[in-house]
């Protein structure tokens, strides 16, 4: 799904700006009606938020990171 949340270091992570979603300044209702409008006219916002999720949140993907930080304990 298409996504508009605020501008904060955990979205961003999810989040990048006008590929996958829109990021709007937390607290400007006019930024988040321009985020908005922008989703809405353009294509490949769900598209690329499913990517992004399967590359760097996948179980394997997971499970690589957690395996790493164990291994180095």
């Amino acid at each position: 799904s298409d996504l508009v949340a605020s501008d904060l270091a955990v979205t961003r992570e999810l989040i990048d700006h006008g590929e996958n979603g829109m990021l709007a300044e937390p607290g400007d209702v006019r930024a988040f009606a321009h985020a908005i409008r922008a989703m809405f006219a353009a294509d490949g916002f769900a598209c690329n938020a499913r990517a992004k999720a399967l590359r760097h949140f996948s179980w394997p993907e997971i499970h690589g990171k957690l395996r790493k930080v164990f291994t180095d304990l």
